[in-house]
């Protein structure tokens, strides 16, 4: 699994070359809601200009995560495969 998603990573560097658009990964079982389109613009919207990523998902955020939208909270870093 891992090996996977490091050979998705390095095809998204070379379609993104030195251009700053996102890039959207998902997992090949993903289901996004119907909302997701408007859930995801309003956290690319509240995105700090400094976040290199922004996690999908959910994770049981640690007592000390910062909300900074409703859509958007730091969170703690999470090592999964």
């Amino acid at each position: 699994c891992a090996s996977s998603h490091v050979r998705a990573w390095r095809q998204c560097v070379e379609l993104a070359g030195a251009s700053e658009r996102p890039l959207l990964v998902l997992e090949d079982d993903a289901a996004p809601t119907a909302e997701f389109t408007q859930v995801l613009g309003r956290a690319l919207a509240a995105l700090p200009p400094d976040a290199g990523v922004l996690y999908l998902g959910y994770s049981q955020a640690a007592n000390w995560r910062r909300e900074i939208s409703p859509e958007l909270v730091e969170a703690e870093y999470v090592w999964t495969t």
